[in-house]
């Protein structure tokens, strides 16, 4: 077995993403529960938006174990590997200290001086990486080809 095999894994039950990531064309701040959550996740899967079909939630495509998925870890991973930029989003902004997952993350991308952003809703505690990173990962950005 590699270790280059992709895990592709189910959201079900968790639906972090639908509360701490911003949706602009829903108009949708980040950190507010998405109108469309319902107990059985995405009321509007089928047309969702283009901004949560583009979101990829690191733990979704096989980044760590179960214990890392985004609602037992209490934060949503997430990475721009062109930009070199790790985003947490979650309501606890200490969960590198909670997680050695996340203390181990951390350490890694700092070592290779990228970005990394710890968010709660739009406010990031610390922020490794430029304004326009971390605003394109929330989704506040303006939409390609509309500057």
């Amino acid at each position: 077995m590699t270790a280059n095999v992709a895990i592709r894994r189910k959201c079900a039950p968790c639906t972090m993403c639908c509360t701490w990531l911003g949706v602009p064309e829903l108009g949708k701040d980040a950190g507010v529960p998405c109108v469309h959550l319902t107990p059985r996740g995405c009321g509007i899967y089928v047309d969702r938006p283009h901004e949560c079909r583009e979101f990829t939630c690191a733990w979704l495509v096989g980044v760590g174990d179960p214990s890392v998925r985004p609602d037992r870890l209490g934060g949503v991973v997430t990475a721009a590997p062109e930009k070199q930029l790790i985003v947490i989003f979650g309501p606890d902004l200490e969960l590198e200290r909670k997680s050695a997952y996340v203390r181990r993350l951390v350490a890694k991308q700092v070592r290779r001086g990228h970005g990394v952003a710890f968010v709660r809703g739009a406010e990031p505690r610390r922020l490794l990486a430029s304004p326009e990173d971390l605003e394109r990962i929330m989704g506040q950005a303006t939409h390609e080809g509309d500057t």
